[in-house]
């Protein structure tokens, strides 16, 4: 005989619970609860819609997306998920590749299509890189500027070998690689790869974040004073900047990729900081960007400010991305902000009217123009560098 008092108090504790279950991301929602703060959202949240008679239509899908963003223990799934996937099974995501000893690597703009040699331009792309740079290089010349093209290298060229096993079996040539050797055959182009000063440097001690794709104080130290070496070319007396000018101490990594994948929100691991035994010379300074200057839209927000140093001399303007963006708030970038009078910094790609109106306004006596392996592309041209570039040709002057 079945126990019929048992069986119903079952059914009833098993309906309550389901009950429960399915209701608590909705009482979540009405009262705003959660287990964590999950910090890999690179986007903004969509907000609740407004309802009225003219947007009754778009109402429901407006509603959809601010609950999907929203519902309660959203952040608490989103993490535990992650936790699953990537700390326990040990799986890539779509934009992060899981390496060995917790080394993180981003995918982005076909970075494994590009290790694996499958990514490299076509010899007419390579011709008209040059021909660019060139033009741009004749063009400031003219006007008594020296110009310099730096290419910053990626993570995985650096540390390769902390790369999955099936990754580092299809390794190829990569367009920096590519690039590189094009331009070395072509002594008139200011040409500067950091990657072997990289590569010789990493016995001194880490020069990328395990955590981020981008590199650690000591790794912009030794990418900075690079390029101060090679504008030592053209200007003699630029003092010299060593790591015995520093102090070390020690900080936490940045999460960055950690946030991507959602699996923590600070870094395990501890990474070098670089603080000068003597106090800095230069400081930074409020710019103010000319009337006609325009900010590309993808550029926008980002940082654009100078320094000044009134025992040196010499004006620098760099464009640069976020390799060097990440120096300017640190002591890493004193071997150029020491060494140049002014340097003035924009976070962004230049076209001609960028370079023209920044450069009427500040008269530099150099131009750096720093890209990261990952951004290699043709860059834009102009019929101004164009014709300069001729005008350079046909006189027989170097623009060097």
């Amino acid at each position: 005989m079945h126990n019929t008092g048992l069986s119903t108090r079952w059914c009833a504790a098993l309906t309550a619970a389901f009950v429960s279950f399915v209701s608590v991301p909705f009482l979540g929602s009405l009262f705003g609860w959660d287990f964590c703060r999950y910090v890999g959202e690179n986007r903004t949240l969509s907000a609740c819609p407004s309802f009225s008679f003219a947007t009754v239509r778009a109402f429901p899908q407006g509603f959809e997306a601010f609950y999907k963003d929203r519902f309660g223990f959203r952040n608490a799934f989103i993490r535990g998920q992650s936790i699953l996937t990537h700390k326990w099974l040990m799986l890539s995501s779509s934009q992060v590749i899981l390496g060995k000893d917790g080394w993180l690597y981003l995918t982005r703009n076909k970075a494994v299509d590009d290790f694996a040699g499958q990514n490299l331009f076509d010899s007419s792309h390579l011709s008209y890189f040059r021909l660019i740079l060139k033009g741009r290089q004749a063009w400031l010349a003219r006007r008594g500027i020296k110009y310099l093209f730096v290419v910053v290298p990626d993570k995985r060229t650096i540390y390769p070998e902390y790369l999955p096993d099936y990754i580092l079996r299809a390794k190829g040539r990569t367009r920096l690689e590519q690039l590189s050797d094009y331009m070395r055959d072509d002594p008139g182009v200011n040409f500067l790869d950091l990657t072997e000063v990289l590569r010789a440097g990493k016995s001194g001690g880490r020069l990328f974040y395990r955590d981020d794709d981008h590199w650690t104080p000591r790794g912009k130290f030794v990418g900075c004073e690079a390029i101060r070496e090679r504008l030592a070319e053209w200007f003699p007396g630029m003092r010299p900047w060593r790591l015995e000018d520093y102090r070390i101490g020690y900080q936490p990594e940045k999460p960055d990729l950690l946030a991507l994948l959602g699996t923590a929100t600070a870094s395990a691991y501890m990474c070098e900081r670089l603080d000068p035994k003597a106090p800095p010379q230069s400081r930074r300074v409020k710019l103010t960007l000319p009337g006609d200057f325009i900010i590309p839209q993808k550029w926008t927000g980002r940082l654009n400010a100078a320094t000044e140093n009134k025992a040196a001399r010499g004006k620098l303007v760099v464009f640069s991305d976020s390799f060097l963006t990440t120096a300017f708030d640190s002591d890493s970038l004193l071997p150029l902000t020491e060494n140049f009078r002014r340097l003035v910094f924009l976070d962004m790609r230049t076209d001609y009217r960028t370079m023209k109106s920044i450069v009427e306004q500040e008269h530099p006596d150099a131009v750096v123009e720093e890209w990261a392996q990952y951004m290699l592309e043709v860059p834009p041209d102009h019929p101004e560098w164009d014709l300069a570039r001729e005008a350079s040709l046909q006189s027989g002057a170097s623009p060097r």
